[in-house]
């Protein structure tokens, strides 16, 4: 079962393949950089950083059709908001796992 709806994010493109391309290499990239990756010591000393990772992430996920990612980030969004640090810490191994398949299956699709 594929974790990535190319249809979705190729319908936010206007179809234009090579541009979904580009960004889900960027996508590889960030991720290969630990720019999407925080832990709960993170949560709990630089809390507006995680916070802005979450944002992104939840922005980014659309775009490359990872659905899975995108409904997590948005739950971590409103944890976010809320200011929920133990909220968002129980969600972080649930997190990591759905950001590990959509990238596993995004290197795939480059």
């Amino acid at each position: 079962m594929s974790v990535i709806d190319q249809q979705h994010a190729l319908s936010l493109l206007g179809g234009h393949e090579v541009i979904y391309k580009k960004i889900l290499q960027k996508f590889i990239d960030t991720c290969d950089s630990g720019s999407y990756s925080f832990s709960a010591d993170e949560v709990n000393g630089d809390f507006e950083t995680v916070a802005r990772k979450i944002h992104s992430v939840k922005g980014v996920s659309q775009n490359v059709g990872a659905m899975a990612l995108y409904d997590t980030s948005v739950e971590l969004d409103a944890l976010a908001k809320d200011e929920n640090k133990s909220g968002i810490i129980a969600m972080i191994s649930g997190y990591d796992e759905t950001l590990s398949e959509a990238l596993n299956e995004i290197k795939t699709l480059v």
